[in-house]
């Protein structure tokens, strides 16, 4: 076989090796979130489906061309229907309406049945393609030369897939672009196309297929998709408490509401508006956002103060000015919320934290005291932070307790209000002041100035 379309062969089989493992990530984002135990059962995931990969590789003694083309095709179908949107929502649905509603028990089937058998098969790529170069070469320059082109290609892969594909052409055509990468090496590697009317016939099925549950069912579901998030906007949608208006979703999930005419917010945003204008009556104060939303604490205008926003993705303001709000109130930063707070000495007012990366997920760097910690620092002296925090304001989850106890690190003098009081996860805000200096007395049956205390408090 010529020397050249071998080593495109290992080229392109690194790039999509690569690129499949980040894209599995940025697919199951929406369901299962981007913590720190969804990255590691992915990659670890990978590692063990590539190493029986290489492992079953090396085993084969003859009909290395016919394999790898069926690996290819077997690969690219797994790839471009397995992480496409809409397989993801339809297999994630299921199991949650049928089986089980905890997504890392479906997190490990989808693993199983989609994610380990592709990588498995694009493992065996690089040991089967060693038998086929000149056997006059020495095994250790063979072996350097695949694992040296491998390598780079899975650079390529890493660093095309996200600042390229992924923000300029979408979700949606990275996966069809890479499937079409795989595929098309089982048609460069056809040599009598009688003899493999099967392989012309697969190609030229499931190139069709993979573009259609991509790019067709892509336009129909969603607004944009990028290397961050799904936006959908849901006109006249009516939530629980009866509004009727817009809902923005991102990542699968309700992010934000705009009641009809008055551009009104879910309730605990409402709330929100309250405190700042109604309660602490700010105005002319310079108020920080973390997590843009839908830009709804000021939808209905800033009364005076100015509002920052501050949000990862770059496209956010665009679909949302384009889709959502006829405009957004405020200046609005793309940037990461912990970086904005460790590079901008500004001080603020008011600091809302309101950072999702999905229905289920803080990023979590931005749920530790280290952030918490940044936020005091850059509160006025008597500033006031808001945190919004999906939780069982009952506290009966370990999950729930921790975030409590976090947050309570740093600030000690916070108030918890949930959007609604009960045994299963809401909206609870927890209000605080800047931390200072307070006392650690208390009182006692033995010392009680209670009655001459609660004078100075009024």
């Amino acid at each position: 076989m010529n020397k050249y379309l071998l080593l495109a062969i290992i080229l392109i089989e690194g790039f999509v090796s690569i690129a499949t493992e980040i894209i599995t990530m940025r697919q199951l984002m929406p369901v299962v979130g981007n913590s720190v135990i969804v990255t590691s059962f992915i990659i670890g995931t990978v590692l063990l489906a590539l190493a029986y990969g290489y492992k079953r590789g090396g085993q084969y003694q003859e009909n290395y061309i016919a394999i790898l083309q069926r690996n290819f095709i077997l690969a690219g179908g797994l790839l471009g229907i397995g992480l496409s949107y809409s397989f993801i929502m339809l297999f994630f649905n299921y199991f949650e309406r049928t089986i089980t509603t905890n997504n890392m028990y479906i997190l490990a089937v989808y693993l199983l049945a989609i994610t380990m058998p592709l990588m498995y098969l694009l493992g065996q790529t690089v040991p089967i393609t060693m038998n086929l170069f000149k056997s006059e070469e020495r095994a250790s320059a063979i072996g350097s030369k695949v694992l040296h082109l491998s390598t780079f290609g899975s650079f390529i892969g890493a660093v095309l897939t996200t600042v390229l594909f992924m923000n300029y052409f979408g979700v949606a055509w990275t996966v069809l672009l890479n499937s079409i990468c795989i595929i098309s090496i089982a048609a460069l590697l056809i040599k009598n196309y009688s003899q493999q009317i099967k392989i012309l016939a697969s190609i030229l099925l499931l190139i069709p297929t993979v573009y259609w549950v991509n790019i067709h069912a892509a336009k129909n579901v969603l607004l944009v998709s990028n290397a961050y998030s799904n936006y959908n906007v849901l006109d006249q949608f009516t939530i629980d408490d009866g509004r009727t208006g817009k809902v923005l979703a991102i990542n699968h999930s309700a992010s934000s509401f705009a009641e009809n005419d008055s551009l009104q917010g879910f309730k605990y945003v409402e709330k929100i508006k309250d405190l700042i204008f109604k309660d602490l009556a700010l105005t002319n104060k310079n108020i920080l956002v973390l997590g843009g939303g839908g830009f709804s604490v000021s939808a209905a205008g800033e009364q005076d103060n100015h509002f920052t926003y501050v949000d990862i993705d770059p496209d956010l303001a665009k679909v949302v000015n384009k889709n959502y709000l006829p405009q957004i109130n405020g200046k609005v930063v793309v940037a990461d919320a912990r970086v904005f707070l460790r590079t901008n000495k500004s001080k603020f007012a008011v600091i809302i934290s309101d950072v999702y990366g999905s229905k289920v997920s803080i990023p979590g760097h931005l749920v530790t005291k280290e952030y918490f910690a940044l936020i005091n620092d850059r509160l006025d002296n008597d500033g006031t932070v808001i945190f919004n925090m999906l939780i069982n304001p009952r506290l009966h989850d370990s999950y729930s307790q921790k975030v409590d106890n976090t947050i309570r690190a740093v600030f000690s003098n916070c108030m918890a209000i949930p959007t609604q009081y009960g045994a299963k996860i809401t909206n609870v805000l927890y209000v605080c002041g800047k931390e200072s200096e307070r006392t650690a007395e208390i009182y006692t049956d033995n010392k009680n100035a209670a009655a001459m205390d609660i004078g100075a408090a009024f």
